[in-house]
């Protein structure tokens, strides 16, 4: 681990925030085409699922901050973890066919940012 105290820069010594990238970066993508549960943890950030694959969300309480884009590369809607979506306060368990979802743990609840 690293622990700087003030801001770090990638591609710039001056950096405004925190953390600063002046340039492209990159992550890993997980394409799933297995069926079964897939239980989504921290090896990659896109999950891609192209089969019957089962998208199932780690305990929101345990991993506050982390997020994931989740797609669903199919013809058929997902049952996927709770997540609160955008259009709603209730929570939903649906990813529509040929969508995708961005969420966010808030530290309680899976979070639709995008």
């Amino acid at each position: 681990s690293l622990i700087v105290s003030g801001s770090v820069g990638v591609g710039t010594s001056s950096p405004s925030s925190t953390f600063e990238i002046d340039g492209g970066f990159s992550t890993k993508l997980n394409t799933i085409t297995v069926s079964g549960n897939i239980y989504l943890d921290n090896s990659a950030w896109i999950w891609y699922f192209t089969g019957s694959g089962k998208p199932v969300l780690p305990s929101a309480s345990g991993c506050q901050y982390r997020r994931y884009w989740i797609v669903n590369k199919t013809g058929s809607s997902k049952t996927i973890s709770s997540y609160v979506p955008l259009s709603s306060s209730s929570s939903s368990t649906t990813l529509a066919s040929y969508s995708s979802i961005e969420v966010v743990s808030d530290g309680s609840s899976w979070l639709q940012i995008k």
